[in-house]
């Protein structure tokens, strides 16, 4: 399930929810600077956890590629 909130800056970030039956656990995957969550690793983390029954939660961050709103240029290491 693809879903969109706002930041503290009300910025649109996309989110996706995945949810196995029987859930176990939730973890959350998160791409590095200048990623998105459709990269192909971050792709093989979140199904190593669907794949052993964990909700996983992954999200294109703001000032990324991706989904989500924001541009690059402001992009740093702790925003």
């Amino acid at each position: 399930m693809k879903i969109f909130i706002k930041n503290r800056k009300n910025q649109k970030i996309a989110v996706v929810i995945e949810q196995p039956a029987n859930t176990r656990g939730l973890a959350f995957v998160a791409h590095g600077l200048g990623g998105f969550k459709e990269q192909a690793h971050i792709r093989t983390m979140a199904q190593a956890f669907l794949d052993n029954k964990y909700t996983v939660v992954t999200f294109d961050a703001a000032d990324t590629f991706g989904e989500s709103e924001g541009n690059y240029d402001d992009a740093t290491i702790t925003n």
